[in-house]
């Protein structure tokens, strides 16, 4: 029942929602969310935290712009943006505690297992004198890595510890052979790893156990796949693998692994219509129109689709190809 549209006012993150003509105004973090939203004081007692809840005013800034993304530099911010606000909202960990309340105060902190997504610019694809955090990106195929994922890895890793920048990461190597393209950096309370692929998938698993250490199975720890190429538990394993499949099961469960960060270029099918899709923890997801597969023609202006939930691909290749039907209009 009710309407509403939003106006930004610059970097201070004030948001003046307009709700059936009436006008409210919000003092609101932009990086943290609506969720810290706090009325003036003249309308505290008319809009409780129900109400506004009630209302989504969350969804007032879907079209901010504040997941927009042309370079390496703005993911691996909006990344790092994001791995901090997955870090403020967990609890604090007590040392006095007790290890029982260590244990329920960890059950209370929500999703244990992450995934981090990152676009991985093509070397053969940057400009002279460009350095890698001005470069854009773009689709690619296996044609453009042909060192494999070895190669992929490589130009992953550097992502991934800007990303950390400022918590001291340590890599630790690779899990088992180099030639997997499987790494592994440690945090005092996230365990971060990637590339994991079907192929792979067993070294993953044997580090979400705890086969290479108890760190990633204690209490408030965090596990973070980077850039997952995994498929599902069908296609993991030969049959007689029944402990590999078995693991896989649980491990790629429905709802087992959120969305810390994500962002990827979509191509529908025979090029009508390109886009940006980025989901950022505690944002949502947002899809851009583009002119081409390359991040540098993402369109100016509002996000054609806003969600709480990761939209499905049918929906977004609607939503993309109606975009491109209308540009040529």
């Amino acid at each position: 029942p009710y309407t509403a549209t939003t106006k930004v006012c610059g970097a201070s993150g004030y948001v003046r929602p307009y709700i059936s003509g009436c006008k409210r105004l919000y003092r609101v973090h932009h990086r943290q969310g609506l969720q810290h939203a706090r009325p003036i004081p003249l309308l505290r007692s008319f809009l409780e935290p129900r109400a506004i809840q009630q209302m989504q005013v969350w969804r007032l800034l879907d079209c901010s712009g504040t997941c927009l993304c042309r370079t390496v530099g703005s993911v691996v911010k909006q990344a790092r943006d994001a791995f901090r606000r997955y870090r403020e909202s967990r609890p604090p960990n007590l040392p006095e505690a007790s290890a029982q309340q260590q244990e329920q105060q960890a059950l209370l902190q929500g999703a244990t297992r992450l995934v981090m997504q990152l676009p991985v610019p093509v070397a053969a694809d940057a400009k002279p004198g460009v350095t890698l955090m001005d470069q854009s990106f773009c689709l690619f195929d296996e044609g453009d890595w042909p060192g494999g994922i070895v190669q992929r890895f490589r130009a992953l890793r550097p992502l991934v510890e800007a990303t950390l920048e400022g918590y001291n990461p340590e890599f630790l190597g690779m899990l088992e052979s180099p030639a997997d393209g499987l790494g592994c950096w440690m945090l005092p309370d996230t365990t971060l790893c990637g590339i994991a692929t079907n192929a792979t998938f067993s070294s993953f698993a044997k580090l979400c156990q705890g086969g290479y250490g108890s760190k990633p199975v204690q209490a408030g720890q965090t596990v973070v796949a980077v850039n997952p190429e995994w498929t599902g538990p069908q296609d993991i394993g030969q049959f007689w693998e029944r402990k590999l499949k078995e693991a896989a099961e649980v491990l790629l469960a429905p709802n087992e692994w959120q969305t810390l960060y994500s962002c990827r270029m979509i191509r529908t099918s025979r090029g009508k219509g390109y886009g940006l899709l980025v989901g950022s923890y505690s944002l949502g997801w947002h899809l851009w129109a583009a002119r081409s597969e390359d991040s540098s023609s993402v369109a100016d202006g509002d996000c054609l689709l806003w969600s709480q939930e990761k939209p499905t691909q049918p929906l977004i290749i609607e939503t993309l190809n109606a975009a491109a039907a209308a540009a040529k209009l």
